[in-house]
């Protein structure tokens, strides 16, 4: 039933202002985007995919007000040692189970993921085998962050 449907069935002129706006507070005058309410079916596109892992790397966890376990801790990373290869190994491990806690569309391939680290110019770049579960397309995510 429409909004207007239910104002015309409670019949606004005939009706005491108490019973009207204690209705009218009930119509939901906001949605969340977040939360599917079209129906649409998942969209598993290999660009799709890309976004959604750039977004959790680039995103502090707790940064996103109602959604606090979506992101990464690559950011406080950034200024630790990269020098030592454990040290590296362990944040593109740690990045990789975030991703992959976070990404249900996708199963990463940890063995051709790797992190390369660029100290002359001060980057950091993410190489990330994945394959898409519902479809079985296998992509590469390649993005360099500037740090």
């Amino acid at each position: 039933m429409s909004i207007n449907e239910e104002f015309m069935r409670l019949n606004y002129y005939k009706q005491p202002k108490e019973f009207v706006l204690e209705n009218i507070q009930t119509v939901p005058w906001a949605y969340d985007v977040s939360y599917n309410i079209f129906d649409t079916p998942e969209v598993t596109d290999y660009e799709a995919v890309g976004m959604s892992i750039t977004n959790i790397i680039l995103t502090l966890f707790g940064q996103y007000l109602f959604e606090l376990g979506i992101g990464s801790s690559i950011a406080g990373a950034v200024f630790e040692n990269f020098e030592n290869p454990s040290y590296a190994e362990n944040v593109l491990d740690t990045v990789l189970v975030e991703i992959q806690e976070q990404e249900t569309r996708v199963d990463i391939d940890k063995r051709r993921s790797n992190l390369l680290i660029d100290f002359d110019n001060n980057s950091i770049e993410f190489v990330i085998s994945y394959t898409v579960n519902e479809t079985g397309l296998k992509s590469v995510y390649n993005k360099k962050i500037i740090i």
